[in-house]
Order: C-alpha cells, then sequence, then structure tokens
C-alpha cells in the first residue's frame, strides 16, 4: 500500500471517490510525512458529488449515502465497510451515473 501511496505525487493522477474530501486529506498527510507534495490539484473527481442532482428529486427518499446510491441503482452491497469495498461501490456508481448521459452525437464531418 506504501509503494502505491507514494506513487499519488505524480502529477498525471486523478484522485476519484465518494466523498473524496477524506481521502484527498489522508493521502496528502501520508505524503506530507515523506517530503512529497501531492500534485493533483484539479484532477478530483467526488462521486458523490456527481449523484447529488439525484438526492434533489422530489421521489427521492434515500439519504445522501454511498449505500442509498448503490440501492437505489441496484448494485449489491456485502454490508462490510472498509476501504476497497467503498472505493469498489463507488466506481460501480460512477459507471452507473455515466449511463444516464446520452451518448455524444458525431459530427458529420464538411467537405
Amino acid at each position: 500500500v506504501e509503494s502505491m501511496l507514494l506513487e499519488l505525487g505524480d502529477e498525471s493522477t486523478t484522485l476519484a471517490g465518494w466523498h473524496v474530501g477524506f481521502d484527498k486529506a489522508f493521502c496528502e498527510h501520508f505524503l506530507l510525512r515523506r517530503q512529497k507534495k501531492a500534485r493533483w490539484q484539479y484532477r478530483i473527481l467526488d462521486v458523490h458529488s456527481l449523484a447529488y442532482p439525484l438526492f434533489l428529486l422530489p421521489n427521492w427518499k434515500g439519504g445522501h449515502s454511498l449505500n442509498a446510491m448503490a440501492t437505489f441503482f441496484g448494485l449489491p452491497r456485502d454490508g462490510v465497510h472498509g476501504a476497497l469495498q467503498d472505493t469498489t461501490l463507488a466506481l460501480s456508481i460512477f459507471k452507473e451515473l455515466l449511463k444516464m448521459f446520452p451518448p455524444p452525437v458525431k459530427q458529420k464531418q464538411k467537405k
């Protein structure tokens, strides 16, 4: 895990997750203790923020949790709370959110 976290200092890193602010602070603290600095500045993807418009629907009753969103999309949840399980679930939710957007329309090239 430590070797993976040390790679977070690379500017090509995109940090993603559910309520990713906690993960960002954890990773930055880890790197700072090793005299490294995270360089992802604008490459942070918070899946909770992307899902937020669903929470505003008048018939939304699920709350704002990772479990509520998993239930909404019919994704299995084994009840275990852990970093790997939550990361995998956040990725699955992100993929479901992407399905809600129409595919891009290809523009015809002018001759």
